[in-house]
Order: C-alpha cells, then structure tokens, then sequence
C-alpha cells in the first residue's frame, strides 16, 4: 500500500469514504476498459453481460474481449453477485455517486442513457422495468420516462400492488435528488396516482401535496378535492374536509360520493338534519347506494324515525338480500318497533355503523381497491369464524356504485377472470351430479340400441327412440354461467338414414312394443346446428380495467359489436379506442388513439386482439377478434376511477 493511499485513509473518517478510495485506486490498475465500465456501472443499480456489453458499445470491442471485460468486474472485491446480475457493494456506490455527480456528471447521464434500451427489452420483469425508468429519468428522457412512470404506476394500481407503486415513487425521487438531474414533468393524473399510493402507505402529509399539485394544474380536479377531504377526515379535521368537500360540489354537484362523506361529517358533529339532506342527494343521483342508503337509515334512527328507517332498511335488503347477514342482528326490523326504540337508539350504531374515520377507513371507501379494503376483510373473515359463520357470500353487481360500503367487509373479492365463484357448494354438487347423470342416460340408452349379431333372430322388441328417452333431445341444452364450454346441441347419436316404412316418433308417443326388423337402425336423431351465442353487457366507466365480464365462455373468433362513450382521462372524453376531446370539451383533430383510458379487453390493450379500427364521430365500433377461451371481459384502462363517468354497450356474438 502506498504512503499517499494509506494518507487518505487515514485523513477519511466516513467508512464509505475509505471504500471510495479503495475502490478508486484498483479502478487505476485496471485495463482501461475494465476500469469504464466500471464507472459507467456506478449509476446502475444493479448490471449483468448485456448492459455491460451495450454500456462498451462506442469502444471497438470483440465478443470475447467483452465476455473477458464482464469476468474482470466479478473479480472486483466491492462488486456482489445477485441472482440477476452484478451491483456495487452499497457503501462504495454510494461514495463514488456522490462524488462523480460533481465531478463527472456527464459520464453518469451518459452510462443511463446507453443502458436504458436494454432494461426496456426486459420490461416485464420488475426489476428491469424500474431500472428503465431510473435510467430515462437520469439520462433527461423526459418524455419516454414520464410515459413509462404513468405505466407503471398504472399497472401497479390496477394489481392492487402496493409496494410495488411505492418502490416505484422510490425510484423517481432518488434520480431527482442527483444534482444534475430535471424533475420529472408531471400531469394532474400522475400526481392523483401519487396521491393515492402515499395515502396508502400512511403518508398523509405528501399525498396533501400531492393532491395539491392536481388541482395547481386543473383547478376542476373533483376527485383531487374529495381526496383531500377524507386525508383531512382521517386526521379529524372535519371542516377542513368540508371545505374540500363542498369545493368538490360547487364544481360538480353531482358528485355523490362528496355527499355522502360530508353527510358522514355531519353525523359526526350530531347535525343529522344536513345529514339527512346530504344522504337523500346522493340517492338522488345514485339511488342503488347501498353506502347512502345505510347511512341515511342511521341516522333516520338518531332522529327517531324509526318507520321511515324501517323502510330503507327493506330497501337495502331488497337491493342486497346479505348485506346484513355478516355480524349484524336478525332481530333489526323487530328494534326499529315502537316497543323497542330505546334498544334501537343503544345499537344502532353497532348495527349500522358510521364510516370508521380511524386511518385508513375512508379512503378505503372511495378507492375499493385498497389496502385497507384487503385489511378489513381480513378482519371480517377473522369476525365470521369466531362467530361460526363459514359460509362466505359473493358481491353482486352493484352498478356504478363507488363507495364501498363496510357492512360487506366479510365477502370474498371477485376473481381476476371476473367469474363469480359458486355462491352454494351443495348446489354446485348437485349440478355435478346431475350432468353425470344425464351423461350416464345417454351411455346406457346407446348400449340398449346395440344389438349384436350373435343373438338376432325373429324375435319381437320395442324399438327404441328418441321418444323413449327424454334425455336424447335436439334441443340444445343451455350451459351453465361460468362453465368452460359452449352450449351441447343434442345428444350424442347414430347417423343414419331414416327408412319410409318407419313411422316418426314424437314426443308423446307411448312405450308400445313395435314389430320391426332388426336391421332397422335403432337411434334416429337429426343433429341440431349450434345456436347463436350472443351477449350483451353494459360495462361502467367506473369499473376500471377489470370492467365486466361475459356470462358465458368464448373460444374462436367473435363478433363484438361496441358504442358508448364516457371521461376516464380526467376531463377528457373518450370512446372505446379514441381520445376525442381536450380538458376543455375541444374536439382533438385528429383524434388520439391512447395506451389508456380507453377500452381494455381481458385486462389487456385492445391492439393486442385487434387492429385499431378508424375514428367514428358516432362511437360505435363493430370488429371481429380471436376470443382465447373463457369469457371475456371488458374495461377501461384507468387507475383512478371515482372520477369516472359514462358506460360502453358491449355486445358479443358467436355462430
């Protein structure tokens, strides 16, 4: 070791100073294109033989010398391997970005922008994925970075996975924090996004921010205001959630949900007249809202009208039969009687509670597809098996209904596919048990009509028909939702051809012995063609990419026939392929045909089961498309949906 090395170790007192200098001075010894892209790998945060080989790519370099290059970086005592790949040793990294962001800031951009195009080649992996968007972010890609980030987060939001959205916001502000580095340039949906993952992760205080930033950009942001209000109502801070709340509304008085969680405020603050009224708004533009509709029955019980309350109460049971079967007593009805109203006044609120304004709890209203959702769930499940109750229930289709309402925290979340599971497993045996049956009939009647030749003679039999047996029908038999195969036309028969001496037989014909040769075919079915398959959906705005999805399977090609139109995009308008207007309402000439918030089929962009077809001013699309099997569902690609209004007409043909 050398006097003037042993000097600066002695004068650097921060052990990431000491591994700098260290790693600085093997960096000296090496081959001069060892020791580049070395340097050129500090700003990775992990590499392997492509990146290196695309970081040389301006240095003339063979195959081998390359492969030899990548060997002499595994040597290298600071650098680890990983499972992927390679990374400087943290403490080192850590001294040498931070001094070569002073130093040598264009070798750092430069080294992010030749690595980049190869972590986007590997896009599908999240590790490449973020390590794309770090490098555009580094490099001054403003544009392609700022797509990807929208992506991503987009696709995190969408998978409910948090962490992943987290990790991601992680990422971006680790570039910007480098010196020579631009913000990344964001629109009022990237900033909702942002808002939305803090808020998850409890980081009340940057969502504010966050949220902020949406409405410096659109002041007409509703849902960045109504986001706003339930951070504010978490904390407790009821009228600055009204506030919020009520700008929400002199925005757009028909957001209903602003309705319901300042009436939820108000029931808070005991004014339950405003309550009342708020309530009865929100019913006014959605009357399905279970949410409201629960709220308003409470505090028709704090006001003591108990009829009136009884009545909502059937109401709510006649929307959803069991949304009051999980942890809520039978003997309701009977305690809202005259007889039993102080009982009612003391439960009341164990029987319909308020929205709980703990943290987490609101937010969860407005964004289902929250953590926190998952959380009382959990709990809910937790509640039912102390309580014996293993039967779990299945959501139904609540329409455009947002909010979702905690006295259905105990229901399973539907499937990905969108396939409702069996609500009854004792009906889905008999459903099993019969079609076996049905299969066993048909099995049985086909060894009967076979007669071997060994015993023909002269002897008198019944003939055996379709009449004989109900089972061998051509009618075709309808497929039970959610089966994975198309509707049977028919039994199974034997092809013949009918002799004119045979008379037909119909359905009403007795089991009376015929006399008839036994050469006579026995079975005489004629197949009925396949029927029509055809569906009809109506797929809300609100319903985000998972959308809604077909009753039956589909396999092969389809016809879809789609109109309707609706605002995913914060003002913007759009149909099932086009952007078609600005923030303003403008027309778009020509129109833009997006990534997202347009339609999405199987969760997927539709470019991937069908050419984009050209822009109609009338919205409606009809197209034909390979269906790969299962049914099919239809959404709209978008990660913030409250703000969401309109619907599409889906209908879905098969020959």
């Amino acid at each position: 070791m050398s006097d003037a090395l042993l000097q600066l170790l002695q004068t650097s007192r921060d052990p990431s100073e000491k591994a700098a200098v260290i790693a600085e001075t093997i960096l000296d010894e090496l081959p001069e294109a060892t020791a580049l892209a070395a340097r050129r790998c500090i700003v990775l945060h992990w590499f392997d033989l492509p990146v290196v080989k695309a970081l040389l790519q301006d240095i003339l370099l063979t195959e081998s010398q390359i492969r030899e290059t990548y060997d002499q970086l595994i040597s290298l005592p600071f650098i680890e391997s990983l499972t992927w790949g390679l990374t400087f040793q943290d403490l080192t990294r850590e001294e040498l970005l931070k001094q070569y962001t002073v130093k040598r800031p264009e070798l750092l951009r430069f080294a992010a922008s030749l690595a980049a195009p190869v972590y986007e080649t590997r896009k599908a992996d999240d590790a490449a994925a973020g390590e794309t968007l770090f490098c555009y972010i580094v490099a001054g890609d403003s544009q392609a970075s700022r797509i990807l980030f929208n992506q991503l987060l987009t696709q995190a939001i969408d998978q409910k996975d948090w962490q992943r959205g987290e990790n991601i916001l992680q990422l971006q502000e680790e570039a910007e924090q480098l010196p020579f580095v631009e913000p990344l340039p964001l629109f009022e949906q990237d900033w909702i996004m942002r808002g939305l993952i803090h808020t998850v992760h409890g980081k009340l205080e940057t969502a504010i921010s966050d949220y902020s930033k949406a409405i410096e950009i659109n002041p007409n942001n509703t849902i960045a205001f109504i986001s706003l209000g339930i951070i504010y109502a978490e904390q407790q801070l009821y009228e600055k959630a009204l506030s919020e709340y009520n700008s929400a509304l002199r925005i757009d008085p028909s957001i209903f949900q602003a309705y319901i969680y300042r009436g939820i405020i108000y029931t808070k603050q005991e004014h339950y007249t405003k309550a009342l009224l708020d309530f009865e708004h929100a019913l006014q533009f959605s009357p399905r809202s279970i949410f409201a509709l629960r709220n308003k029955c409470l505090v028709l019980c704090r006001l003591g009208q108990y009829e009136e309350a009884e009545a909502i109460y059937k109401e709510i049971l006649r929307l959803d039969p069991i949304v009051f079967t999980v942890g809520h007593s039978p003997n309701f009805l009977a305690q809202l009687n005259p007889p039993s109203k102080q009982k009612a006044e003391q439960e009341d609120i164990a029987l319909l509670p308020l929205v709980d304004l703990s943290h987490g709890s609101t937010f969860a209203q407005t964004n289902p597809s929250s953590a926190y959702q998952q959380l009382r769930e959990q709990r809910a499940t937790e509640g039912n098996k102390e309580e014996g109750n293993k039967e779990s229930a299945t959501p139904s289709n609540w329409g455009t209904v947002t909010p979702f309402p905690p006295v259905l925290q105990a229901r399973e979340p539907l499937p990905k596919n969108g396939v409702k599971k069996w609500k009854n497993t004792s009906r889905y045996k008999w459903t099993i048990l019969i079609a076996a049956s049905l299969v066993l009939l048909i099995s049985l009647a086909g060894a009967l009509s076979y007669v071997p030749s060994s015993i023909r003679g002269t002897s008198t039999r019944p003939l055996v028909t379709a009449s004989m047996n109900p089972s061998f029908t051509s009618t075709p038999m309808p497929s039970t939702p959610g089966s994975t195969s198309r509707p049977m036309s028919g039994s199974t028969h034997v092809s013949a051809s009918t002799p004119t001496s045979t008379p037909v037989a119909t359905a009403e014909s007795k089991l009376t012995p015929t006399t008839a040769p036994l050469a006579t075919p026995l079975v005489v079915l004629t197949p009925t063609p396949s029927p029509t398959l055809t569906q009809t959906l109506r797929v809300p705005f609100t319903d985000g990419t998972s959308g809604v999805s077909t009753q039956y399977p589909y396999s092969g090609t389809v016809q879809v026939t789609i109109s309707g139109k609706g605002q995913a995009a914060s003002t913007k308008l759009s149909d099932a392929f086009y952007i078609y207007t600005d923030s303003s309402g403008n027309l778009l000439i020509p129109p833009e045909h997006a990534s997202c918030w347009v339609m999405y089929i199987n969760s997927q962009p539709t470019d991937n089961f069908v050419s984009t077809p050209p822009y109609e001013s009338s919205h409606s699309y009809t197209f034909t498309m390979t269906a790969p099997g299962g049914p099919l569902s239809f959404g709209v690609c978008d990660g913030v949906t409250t703000n969401n209004t309109g619907s599409f007409r889906v209908t879905v043909t098969q020959d």
